[in-house]
Formats: structure tokens, sequence, C-alpha cells
């Protein structure tokens, strides 16, 4: 087998005849395997790194929670994979489910978009390549760092707006979490949330929806029943669909309730009215995440994760009230 690493072509079976390991064995002690002892790691990477493949070796594993590549997840994916290619890097997206392979691979580090924390535990304790987590909890294991949005600085820029825009009732929707999952960005956005109201005194309530019109208009019933006079949608791809089912119910956006939410650029494109949100800099982490990943590699002592600033997007949902 031949693995294409820059312009050197590396032959397995040169470095099994070099160390006297069989070519299955070679091919797991450069996945980092834990099927493969430490002595016979240290030997193999000594002979590959003789011939050149260590420092050669370009190939990074792009981890997303689920087989399908769309949504959030296959956006993030999609945005790491250009800027590695880009650096002359070779990604692989990897489904969760499947990282078995991965003690198969020839790697040289890997990014994981899994958003629930808990996959990085699981890393440091089998590999020891570079890994660098989007949007998940920093636990700052050895070699592991965190890239992801300034979700403080996004729920402040929504809440100071409602405020400002004299709304003293708001109603915050997120998605359901399993009481299995432990979702960093959803507890730093409510947290924030909580904090934020509390200060300045305002009158809120939160509901929490699976993503399906009756479970959301469950929560909108409740929303109506508080008298609030803004929604917060606290996550993507919500925001069509309260939109229009407010609208079936009679209330318009934003003459009867106003409405500021997450949402990405390309759906806020297609909403009428034009919505009032913030977006995450999609790009912008993929940048700094390869940033942090190639400085890993380069064995330099991080200090901190990189936070990405939300961009706040003015619309047509979020109605002045009169003090």
């Amino acid at each position: 087998m031949r693995y294409i690493v820059g312009m050197a072509r590396i032959i397995q079976k040169d470095i099994a005849r070099e160390t006297g390991y069989s070519e299955a064995t070679i091919s797991r002690a450069l996945a980092d395997s834990a099927l493969i002892g430490q002595r016979a790691k240290q030997k193999i990477r000594r002979a590959a790194d003789r011939m050149g493949y260590l420092q050669t070796n370009r190939n990074v594993a792009v981890i997303t929670p689920f087989h399908f590549y769309s949504g959030y997840f296959g956006m993030v994916a999609t945005a790491l994979c250009r800027e590695l290619a880009g650096r002359g890097f070779h990604p692989l997206v990897v489904d969760i489910s499947d990282r078995d392979i991965l003690e198969e691979l020839p790697l040289c580090g890997a990014f994981s978009t899994v958003a629930v924390s808990g996959f990085e535990q699981w890393w440091g304790k089998e590999h020891s390549w570079p890994l660098v987590c989007v949007n998940a909890k920093p636990m700052h294991l050895d070699n592991i760092f965190m890239t992801g949005s300034d979700d403080a600085q996004g729920m402040t820029l929504l809440v100071e707006h409602l405020i400002r825009s004299g709304h003293r009732r708001i109603f915050r929707l997120s998605h359901t979490i399993s009481p299995t999952e432990i979702n960093w960005g959803e507890q730093g956005r409510t947290r924030v949330f909580e904090e934020l109201t509390g200060r300045h005194g305002v009158e809120s309530r939160s509901g929490c929806c699976e993503e399906n019109n009756t479970s959301i208009l469950r929560e909108l019933h409740r929303a109506l029943d508080f008298s609030a006079t803004a929604i917060l949608i606290q996550t993507e791809n919500y925001c069509r669909r309260v939109i229009s089912l407010l609208s079936m119910l009679g209330i318009r956006v934003p003459e009867d309730i106003s409405i500021a939410t997450w949402e990405f650029p390309e759906e806020a494109e297609n909403i009428t009215p034009a919505p009032t949100y913030i977006s995450q800099d999609l790009n912008g982490i993929a940048v700094r995440a390869c940033q942090q990943f190639t400085r890993l590699l380069a064995g330099d002592v991080l200090r901190q994760d990189e936070l990405v600033e939300y961009t706040f997007h003015p619309g047509e949902t979020v109605r002045i009230l009169a003090n």
C-alpha cells in the first residue's frame, strides 16, 4: 500500500522491512492505534522519521457527529476542509460512529465538530495527535484546544438590542437537549441570557422545543400566555417556522411581537420580514482553528482557546416600544 504524503511516496513494506513488523502493524502504529504498544510505536516512528514520512504527513481527520453532511455541522466541516486544503493538508471527513477507522489511518491530527462535550476526553486517552475542537467545552488536555464562537458576546448583542428597543418581557426559545447531552454552547448562551435579564430587571421565561412544528407551537403558546413582547430564538433554523406559525395564529411580526434570533445568513436572506439576527463567522472559526492546529503541530505551547465574535444584522423583526 502506498501513502502519498507531500512530494514523497512512502511504501509501508519498506518500513516493515526496516523494523521487522508486519504492514498491518505499521499502519496501526502510524495511526497511533491503542492496539500497538508504545515500544513498537517508537521503533516504527523512528524508522518512518528517517524515511521522511512523519515530516511530510499532512493527513487530517475532520470528525462530525452524523453520517450525513448537511446543516450546521456540514457547514463547519466544509469551512474546515476548505481552509485545510488551502494550507496543503489532506482532510477526510469521518462520522463519529465510524471512529474506529482512525485506528487504521496515518494522520497528523484531527478536528472535531462534535458539539457535545466528552469526545475530547476519549481522544486524549486514545491518541497523542493534536486535536482542535470547534464549539465544544475547553478541556485543556494535552494537545487538545478549542476554537469557537463567543456565545457570551453574541447573546449580549441580542439581549441588549431588545432592551434598548424597550422590551421588558422576553421569552427565550431553545432546542431540546437530551439528559445525556452536555452541550457547552447551549449552556453558555442560557447562562448569559439569565445573567443579563436579571441584571437589567427584565422579566423572562424560557422554553425548549424539538425541531418540529408541534413542539415549536406549544412553546409559542407559552410565550403568548406570558404576554412576551419579544421572542429570542437561541438557535439557528427556527426563525422561519416561528414567524409562519405566529402568522397562522394571527400574530404579526414585529407589530404584535418582536423576534431576535441566531441564524445563518443563507437562511436569513429568504425570510420575510428580514430577521434581526446574529450569525457565526464559520470561515473565521476555520481560519483560527487551523492556526491553532499548525501551532500544535509545531510543538508550540498554547495558552488559551480562540473565540470568534458574532456579527449582528439589524433587520425588520424588532419593534421599538415606547418607554
